[in-house]
């Protein structure tokens, strides 16, 4: 089970999610990726949660939207046998400049969503921003996808 809420926990990011993409009327997308940092994170007294940190980058074209940093986050395992992922992260764009956000997925779900939480400079008015993420490709070591939504800024 701890490997495989381990593996579950890639899909997350942006990790960022709950199948909402219709949802968003996107005027924002780009691309992730999420490297898992050292050593899986101890599991809790409960088993059926596993707790990971990844690094993470983000990237768009078509807005402000690029930057790296860390996400921390758990998979859960629910007494119905799915998985619910969620994370919350910080990134800093080249100047300097920081938003954040959390997400949640169910696992096995092709897209997850994610809500921008705070911002500085550029991003102050960031908060409230929201979106979709799909995972593309995953492997023991992370993730990476695309992203879209309706951003502020």
């Amino acid at each position: 089970m701890r490997a495989a809420c381990i593996n579950v926990g890639f899909i997350l990011v942006a990790t960022l999610s709950v199948g909402a993409g219709s949802a968003f009327a996107d005027n924002c997308t780009g691309q992730f990726s999420n490297k898992m940092m050292g050593a899986a994170m101890p599991p809790t007294g409960d088993q059926t949660v596993q707790p990971f940190m990844v690094s993470t980058s983000v990237t768009s074209s078509d807005t402000g939207y690029t930057g790296s940093g860390h996400c921390i986050g758990y998979a859960r395992s629910l007494p119905d046998g799915k998985v619910l992922i969620a994370n919350t992260c910080t990134l800093k764009a080249a100047d300097g400049d920081v938003w954040g956000f959390a997400g949640m997925q169910e696992g096995g779900a092709s897209r997850g969503w994610w809500v921008t939480t705070h911002g500085t400079g550029k991003f102050a008015g960031a908060p409230g921003s929201t979106g979709w993420y799909e995972n593309v490709a995953q492997d023991d070591k992370g993730v990476s996808g695309k992203w879209g939504g309706d951003c502020k800024q």
